[in-house]
């Protein structure tokens, strides 16, 4: 009989992925490139202004890093005590409010290396919001992204805005919303007569109560444009339910306004009486002004 050894035999191959030693890149300064944004609720562009990162590698091997954004929200975006939303942008895309990396984004720093990053912070227009001190607040953090993205730096940012006190006045020949009708700088009551009307609407809009002033610069007189030592022609002005002579300065106070649309409110002329007047062409400048009480 003959033997045989038979020797059955498994070959295994044992591979590894090479470890990363740990980056060591931190947030070394961080810049506000401009003061705090005032913020006009009536404007329709967008605000921005511009973080500047400096970012340091204190180690000695070289690695990559990601970048994520976090507010109080995790969702979207807004300025403390308002519902105005911003957004973060990093080389052109959008920051998530998440605090995983970008996504398609990373930064290689060589050891020892330092750089400069940009976070550009758009902020909405503040549509009807109430004028107060307000800022974005929020969480910058570095992701290890050799190591399982892990957080090895953050950053607590701020960028001041103001929600400004806004008040605006308009004049137009008919009731609409505010601005969306051309501005009337004219009232022609074509050949005078006493009695003779002509009516207007005064628009305001405001994001705070108002204090509205009605002022001529003849006294409430339509003077001669040429004989100007010739009698005056009184008018009145009937406004928010007064009638009036404008011979001094009128005030309305704690006009309020909603939302962009503002308000219409009915301003009617009227010629009181001609007197010996001579022919010619007559005017006054009627100076109606608005400010934020």
């Amino acid at each position: 009989m003959i033997l045989r050894n038979l020797v059955a035999l498994a070959c295994l191959t044992l591979a590894a992925t090479p470890l990363h030693a740990r980056c060591e890149a931190v947030f070394e300064t961080l810049t506000e490139t401009s003061g705090a944004v005032d913020l006009d609720p009536f404007d329709p562009s967008p605000y921005e202004r511009t973080l500047r990162i400096t970012l340091r590698n204190t180690g000695t091997d070289p690695c990559r890093i990601g970048l994520s954004a976090t507010d109080r929200t995790l969702g979207t975006r807004v300025l403390t005590n308002t519902q105005v939303p911003y957004e973060l942008i990093w080389n052109n895309v959008p920051i998530p409010n998440f605090d995983t990396p970008v996504p398609g984004r990373e930064l290689a720093l060589g050891n020892g290396q330092v750089t400069e990053i940009y976070i550009s912070v758009q902020v909405r227009r503040p549509v009807q919001a109430q004028p107060l001190p307000t800022e974005a607040v929020f969480t910058l953090r570095l992701h290890d992204l050799d190591n399982g993205n892990d957080v090895i730096s953050q950053q607590d940012a701020r960028l001041a805005a103001n929600i400004v006190a806004i008040a605006q006045v308009n004049i137009a020949g008919s009731s609409s919303s505010f601005g969306s009708t051309y501005g009337i700088d004219t009232v022609d009551f074509g050949n005078l007569e006493a009695g003779k009307q002509q009516s207007v609407f005064v628009q305001l809009r405001g994001n705070a109560p108002m204090r509205m002033t009605v002022q001529s610069a003849n006294s409430g007189l339509l003077r001669h444009e040429v004989i100007r030592s010739a009698p005056g022609i009184p008018y009145s002005v009937q406004l928010l339910g007064q009638t009036f002579m404008p011979s001094t300065l009128r005030r309305f106070n704690g006009l309020l306004s909603t939302g962009l649309y503002g308000i219409n409110m009915p301003m009617t002329l009227t010629i009181i009486e001609l007197g010996d007047v001579p022919a010619g062409q007559y005017s006054d400048v009627l100076t109606i002004s608005v400010q934020p009480e």
